[in-house]
Order: C-alpha cells, then structure tokens, then sequence
C-alpha cells in the first residue's frame, strides 16, 4: 500500500497564521524522508520528527486534520515546518536528487505566485516577503 501527503502552505498576516494553498505533490519517499522520517529505508535525514499540528494553524488547515471529515486511520506523522527549514529543504532538493523530486517541488510549491513572485525566489530572505506576509511555513500529513 502507498502513502500519500497533503501539504498546505500557510502565511502568517497580521491576522494570524492563514492558509494559502493546498500543494498537489506526487508520491515521493525521498521527500516523505526528508521531511519527516515516513518512508525512509535510505537512510535520510529528516528535518525534523512529526511535530504535530501547530496549535496556531488556520481553521481550514486544523479542519483538515481534525475536522468532521478527518480520520485518524487515514491521517498520521502530521507535522510542520517553518521557513528557516523550507531554505533547508529546498538546499537538500538542489544538492542531492533530481528524480522526479526537484519536478515535484518546483510544479507543486515553487510554482506558487505570490504577487507577482515566484515562491522559490522570496522565501529565502525575509525581507524579500511581500509585504503582508510575515512568514511562511508548510503543515502536512500522510496517508495511505
């Protein structure tokens, strides 16, 4: 049986953390891996152990995982990870595969417009975020 992820990007306004976008990303287990250590026989470094869901996360987000349609046999190693970390993985997408994954990336979350910009390009230094954005961060979980 696969596994399957659902990611979605959320920017944090002067409102709070608010979904942006929900990213369609293929199966990937070297992405799976390195984000939170599912699917890793290769031995690769996760960023980080599954977290949990932020507590600050967006309704539409917290619904997703936690909402009337949510089932926790569907849904496990929910986790986040922040901007900082999305430099890191994107460094790791860049310096070590090319199969399929940097396709992957590029079509699902680099290709986000925000204003104008490309996603790839700003999110790297803060100061080049769109002006009402305050930060970035990925929330995620997998299913089968």
């Amino acid at each position: 049986m696969g596994v399957d992820i659902e990611l979605y990007v959320e920017v944090l306004t002067e409102n709070g953390w608010e979904f942006y976008k929900e990213a369609d990303i293929n199966r990937n287990y070297a992405l799976f891996a390195k984000l939170a250590d599912v699917r890793n026989p290769g031995g690769i470094k996760p960023i980080a152990f599954p977290r949990g869901l932020p507590y600050t996360a967006s309704p539409k987000v917290k619904k997703a995982f936690t909402g009337t349609e949510y089932d926790p046999c569907e849904s496990y190693a929910i986790s986040h990870i922040d901007s900082r970390e999305i430099v890191e993985l994107f460094d790791w997408v860049g310096q070590s595969y090319s199969f399929d994954l940097e396709d992957d990336i590029e079509l699902a979350i680099m290709g986000i417009d925000l204003e104008g910009q490309s996603f790839s390009g700003f999110f790297r230094f803060k100061e080049d975020y769109p002006e009402w954005i305050e930060d970035i961060r990925f929330v995620f979980g997998f299913n089968c």
